[in-house]
């Protein structure tokens, strides 16, 4: 047990278990970001318990003289266990190139890394591909706030009424910025 400021005025004494459960929802929305933006590399429950670790972290290093709320406390605790977590397993990705030697055994069996697609698989054409998306994603970084958010919103779905209403614009104006945006894409 230990004492918690769960709100202005308001100190209570909570377990670890208590304290996962009130503040599941927050762990939920601080991975959500953390997933859409590298991907779907991780999955949910990946970065769910390390935002559990980050809690747990939280839980154990608060002071309650310090008259911080705990939410407000715990909320940058857990962000920062996820972001070492991402930073950390970024650091693992190993380039192989088309011939790297990824299995040996006795019989001098050897297998690379070619042989793990069916002969119709082109990974000229795939890397290619991604290269273009990662400078299609580095030009669309590079614009300004309210052209990234446009272009976001219309990659997402949204019809040029709701991104107009979204971002405060006529609807005429949201038509023009996406067909310069696609042009400048296009150029990628």
């Amino acid at each position: 047990m230990k004492r918690i400021k769960v709100n202005e005025n308001l100190y209570k004494e909570m377990t670890f278990e208590e304290i996962a459960e009130k503040y599941e929802p927050l762990i939920g929305k601080l991975i959500t970001p953390f997933i859409k933006q590298y991907e779907y590399q991780y999955e949910y429950d990946e970065l769910f318990q390390i935002g559990l670790i980050g809690l747990w972290n939280a839980y154990k290093s608060y002071k309650p003289e310090r008259d911080i709320g705990f939410g407000y406390y715990a909320k940058f605790v857990v962000r920062n266990e996820i972001l070492k977590f991402v930073k950390r397993s970024q650091k693992k990705l190993v380039v192989l190139s088309y011939n790297s030697l990824i299995y040996s055994n006795r019989e001098n069996r050897e297998i690379e890394f070619l042989d793990l697609f069916d002969s119709s698989f082109d990974l000229d054409k795939k890397i290619i591909n991604i290269l273009k998306i990662e400078r299609i994603k580095n030009k669309i970084k590079n614009m300004p706030e309210r052209k990234q958010k446009i272009i976001k919103l219309y990659f997402s779905g949204y019809t040029q009424r709701q991104i107009a209403n979204e971002v405060g614009i006529a609807q005429s104006k949201v038509s023009r910025h996406i067909k310069k945006i696609l042009k400048e894409l296009k150029g990628a």
